[in-house]
């Protein structure tokens, strides 16, 4: 086992070799999308093409996402906030499961924004906007 410090703790904590462990507060390499008002970090895991991405989006108070698919099933998890996807508003604990190609949104987030955890299916990612060339 390796040996892992968490600057919450004065004493290291023992991780098994194979694991990795994230705190929301130690990430620093966010990407922002300024034009959505939101900003992202992807956790790729899996094996060589069979990788699984879970990502970590916050949107910002009032911002809004166009409709819009992805290419892979995935799975949304609204940890804070709330955001409403085509006219129904998801809280905490809501969790959503959409098929590969489903058009949806806007997504338009709540007064005090929204924070979730989007995990994506194996395969190809990417997003693609509806009625945009």
């Amino acid at each position: 086992m390796s040996e892992v410090t968490d600057s919450l703790e004065e004493t290291p904590v023992r991780v098994p070799k194979g694991q990795f462990f994230h705190t929301w507060k130690d990430i620093t390499d966010w990407t922002e999308v300024a034009e959505l008002k939101l900003r992202y970090k992807s956790l790729v895991f899996g094996s060589d093409g069979d990788e699984t991405r879970a990502v970590l989006v916050r949107y910002e108070p009032g911002s809004e996402v166009p409709v819009h698919h992805h290419p892979s099933d995935y799975c949304s998890l609204v940890v804070e906030g709330s955001v409403e996807v085509t006219r129904k508003v998801h809280e905490v604990g809501s969790v959503r499961i959409v098929k590969a190609g489903t058009a949806y949104g806007p997504l338009k987030i709540g007064e005090s924004g929204c924070t979730v955890i989007d995990i994506f299916a194996a395969g190809p990612q990417g997003i693609t906007y509806v009625g945009r060339d």
